[in-house]
């Protein structure tokens, strides 16, 4: 009869228990060694076959050791990677290879090179495996004796151990998400190709998500991919967590390499039905999609935690473990507009004025306000309370789970979260929800109260890309408008409007909405009008802005704090006062606690605040509604404006001089702006100003050649135009980037699909994104312009167009140019050719003859100079020259240091959200 040989397997589970035997009473740093549930799963495993603890309860690792029988090589390439990369994936900064025949110790330096420390070569006498067997004896002295070796090394200190905590919160996820999620891609998108029902579902996923992804993932394959992982690992984590808590949670336990992840999700649903814990556990639609390969990674880490010591955490460590798995799955999902901890503590200090309020977040995402409000209640009530009192929801159950791991902790891990899954819009008081009651496993039907307060950062969805079904909420939600309060909403606004509408129902009367939205609405038509719903159905009574760079660092997205008292009936004109605050710190420098106490302390209270943290205006709605009749945008009322109104009868509208157009738009700039090489008969070339950015002066000269053709083809044919044509077919069988052909592209009515007119001409223009530089550039005579500018066209002959230009770039000009758009997220000014044909200039009208060629003198030094940035002109001896002059002529000399505030405060706040 043959001997049987043992495979690296049976050997390593038996060197364990060798190592296991000889610990025993001694009083060394390696308590005990382990690893028999994780190793030699049939692929690359995750981690080291052999693991050394510093204590009893596993807690604590020290080192990994990778086992190979004598037939691989210590030198073996694969196997010392192979080490090296389970000893990263542990948080260590060293290694042990082990083949029987020798021994390799390899110890990372500062650079994370790792460099061999040691090798023993006492039984290099074994070349097989039945001489493993032969010589047991042998190398298991030597073994024995590497591992008092190993040990002095932890006694000096020189080797870096890892808290089991850290590797489950940390490393481990990284390593299971970069291993597996090109894989689980691949396989999503394969199986999509047979199952059209999960290929519509990713479709619809990634309509709905992929703003959040779009920074950090290509494809629906990849963010979805990532999304499953995450939702598993939280799963297996959370459940060995709570082992010591909810004996349930041990049927994690019997999740094996025989499990698939159909029955893997069951046991998850039957650990859920007498724990609660419903938004962890929950199984997300096709989450059961992964290939063998991932699941036994998924599984190697479940056994991993079944064998290492999670039960025996103590409440600090558990707690920490909880924590930093929140960190994490934020950050593999970044979310380009998930809310930052500091920027959600302030909004819940400065809304929730009673700690016992009900307060919801209805669009939770991964639970950031909901904590923040957490915690601020535990600083006054009892915990129970503050969670009874605390709700959260959100459209999607992936998100959920992180906002059920971020409001768990150990001493409330008993108690009921009301977390649930809902779109805002499906919200309606008396709607039941259940929940498992943690402590016994009961269902608890509750009810959706009418709430105190309602705090959110509301999604950032434009109005271009609102799915279907949200649509048949926003027709609902105008209908309403029109019917029940008589008033009338645009269906291009962005999706915050009609949850801001739709959440008035959920409050309490005198209930607090705090809410975080784009800066869109200060500036736009649209944003006029949900100024003017929320005005109808709330008291708006702060409004915040960043004066020190973006809240979201990670989005170039501008943000407000809105703060809004429900009205209840509709039809009374209440006179109050809004606060408009400008944070003059950046949001993080409100970190440290006595910095946010004093700050928020202030805001809820209205007292006086140090201008060094914010600044804060009080207007009255008619003040408001005066200084919104300047034609301003609402972003102004930030930068103490009152002065504006005493300007009113010594301005003109601009439209009353200059008919406003925006530049020619056609799009393909290769087929339409011809570069120098061309050969286009010089009929159908016309000079074209394509950007303010070539500009240095205040006089304009076209910078580029414009293509502007008419005829068709044929005409061109029978004329021996060939330039034109050869241009025109150079481009008819190219395709877009979605691969539709440019004729098609770019076909309009009445036009040939090659055809601009060059009707869009200008006397001055300005820039539609204006930077740090606000002009007007005046052409010697009326030239083409393209889109990206704004152009002015005198009204008549009469037009003084020279007096005009000089008046538009003056600091009222200036400043109007500033005030009539916002600014995007990396500081350009947002500015529309409808909002700038409404606004005003100094009417030039009023002046004399002699006041007139005054002003042309003191400004002709500014004209035969370069333009200098807003700031720079304001320091130039003969700008300060000109603006006195023009003021003194409109008897206003004494307004033109709080004119030169309120513009640099402008553009400071709006060119900080460039900074990170």
């Amino acid at each position: 009869m043959a001997k049987i040989v043992k495979n690296e397997r049976s050997w390593a589970i038996d060197l364990i228990s060798m190592l296991n035997i000889f610990l025993q009473n001694k009083t060394l740093n390696i308590k005990k060694v382990g690893g028999e549930a994780t190793i030699n799963t049939g692929k690359k495993t995750m981690f080291p076959d052999l693991l050394m603890y510093g204590d009893e309860s596993q807690t604590q690792i020290l080192q990994g050791c990778e086992i190979k029988l004598p037939d691989t090589l210590i030198t073996d390439e694969e196997f010392i990677k192979d080490a090296q990369r389970k000893s990263d994936t542990l948080g260590l900064n060293s290694c042990l290879l082990w083949n029987f025949t020798s021994a390799a110790f390899y110890v990372k330096d500062e650079s994370g090179i790792y460099n061999i420390e040691k090798q023993w070569n006492d039984t290099s006498f074994i070349k097989t495996r039945e001489d493993v067997e032969q010589y047991k004896k042998d190398w298991q002295s030597l073994i024995e004796s590497i591992i008092l070796e190993i040990n002095n090394y932890f006694l000096s200190g020189e080797l870096k151990a890892s808290r089991l905590g850290e590797v489950i919160s940390d490393s481990v996820m990284d390593t299971i998400i970069s291993r597996n999620k090109v894989l689980v891609a691949n396989y999503l998108e394969t199986e999509s190709v047979k199952n059209r029902t999960l290929a519509s579902h990713l479709s619809i996923w990634w309509n709905e998500v992929k703003s959040e992804y779009l920074s950090d993932e290509p494809n629906q394959f990849t963010a979805f991919s990532k999304h499953i992982l995450l939702n598993w690992i939280n799963k297996f984590s959370f459940a060995h967590a709570i082992k010591k808590y909810h004996s349930p949670a041990f049927q994690v336990e019997s999740i094996n390499y025989s499990t698939n992840p159909q029955t893997g999700s069951l046991i998850f649903d039957e650990i859920s039905s007498k724990c609660d814990f419903y938004n962890i556990f929950k199984k997300i639609d096709y989450g059961n999609y992964l290939p063998r390969d991932t699941w036994h990674d998924l599984v190697e880490y479940n056994l991993f935690l079944s064998e290492n010591g999670v039960a025996n955490f103590d409440q600090r460590s558990l707690q920490q473990v909880l924590e930093q798995s929140v960190r994490n799955a934020k950050r593999e999902i970044i979310g380009q507009f998930t809310t930052p901890p500091v920027l959600a503590d302030f909004l819940a200090r400065i809304t929730v004025e009673d700690l016992t309020w009900n307060t919801l977040d209805p669009c939770c995402g991964t639970g950031t306000i909901p904590k923040a409000i957490l915690d601020l209640k535990k600083t006054g009530i009892a915990i129970e309370n503050a969670h009874v009192s605390t709700w959260a929801s959100d459209k999607f159950s992936f998100p959920l789970q992180i906002t059920n791991l971020n409001l768990t902790d150990i001493e409330s891990i008993n108690i009921p979260s009301r977390i649930f899954q809902s779109n805002v819009f499906d919200l309606e008081l008396g709607r039941d929800i259940s929940i498992v009651d943690p402590k016994n496993g009961n269902i608890l039907n509750l009810s959706l109260p009418q709430y105190d307060a309602i705090l959110s950062n509301l999604p950032f969805v434009a109005f271009e890309v609102i799915s279907d079904d949200e649509k048949v909420h926003l027709l609902n939600t105008i209908r309403k408008l029109e019917e029940k309060w008589d008033m009338s909403l645009g269906a291009r606004s962005d999706l915050y409007t009609y949850i801001v509408i739709k959440l008035w129902s959920l409050l309490k009367e005198g209930g607090t909405l705090g809410i975080i939205t784009s800066n869109a609405w200060l500036g736009t038509e649209s944003g006029k009008q949900f100024y003017q719903v929320m005005r109808k159905l709330y008291k708006i009574e702060k409004v915040i802005i960043s004066g020190e760079k973006r809240w979201f660092l990670n989005a170039n997205v501008v943000t407000t704090i809105i703060i809004l008292k429900k009205k209840e009936n509709l039809k009374e004109i209440s006179e109050y006062a809004t606060t408009f605050i400008k944070l003059n710190v950046p949001i993080h420098r409100l970190e440290n606690l006595e910095t946010m106490s004093h700050v928020t302390d202030s805001i809820l209270t209205s007292a006086a605040i140090d201008e060094r943290f914010a600044k804060t205006i009080n207007y009255n709605q008619e003040t408001i509604d005066n200084i919104l009749n300047c034609k301003v945008s609402m972003n102004t009322l930030f930068h103490d404006v009152n002065w504006l109104l005493d300007l009113k009868n010594k301005m003109i509208k601009i439209t009353d001089l200059f008919k406003i157009n925006r530049g020619e738009r056609r799009g393909w700039d290769k087929l339409f702006y011809p570069n120098e090489a061309h050969s286009i008969e010089p009929l159908y070339i016309k000079k074209v100003l394509k950007s303010s950015k070539t500009l240095t002066y205040l006089k304009a000269d076209p910078d580029a050649d414009a293509f502007c053709c008419s005829p068709s083809l044929e005409e061109l044919q029978n004329n021996n135009h060939q330039g034109a044509m050869n241009w025109i077919k150079k481009f008819e069988n190219e395709v877009n980037g979605k691969g539709k052909p440019l004729p098609e592209v770019l076909r309009k009515p009445n036009l040939q699909w090659y055809e601009m007119s060059d009707n869009a001409t200008a006397d001055l223009i300005t820039s539609l994104n204006p930077d740090k530089r606000l002009f007007y550039a005046k052409f010697a005579e009326s030239t083409f312009i393209n889109q990206r500018l704004i152009g002015l066209k005198a009204r008549s002959e009469h037009v003084d167009i020279d007096i005009a230009h000089i008046l538009l770039n003056s600091i009222v000009g200036m400043f109007y140019l500033e005030a009539t758009g916002f600014g995007r997220g990396l500081g350009a000014l947002d500015i529309s050719k409808n909002n700038l044909e409404q606004t005003f200039m100094l009417n030039p009208n009023l002046l004399s003859d002699f006041q007139k060629q005054e002003i042309k003198t003191a400004f002709e030094p500014i004209l035969e100079r370069e333009i200098l940035t807003t700031f720079e002109e304001f320091e130039n001896e003969d700008r300060i020259n000109f603006e006195k002059i023009v003021l003194r002529a409109y008897e206003l000399e004494d307004y033109y240091e709080r004119i030169k505030n309120s513009l640099l405060s402008m553009q400071k706040t709006r060119l900080t959200a460039k900074e990170k």
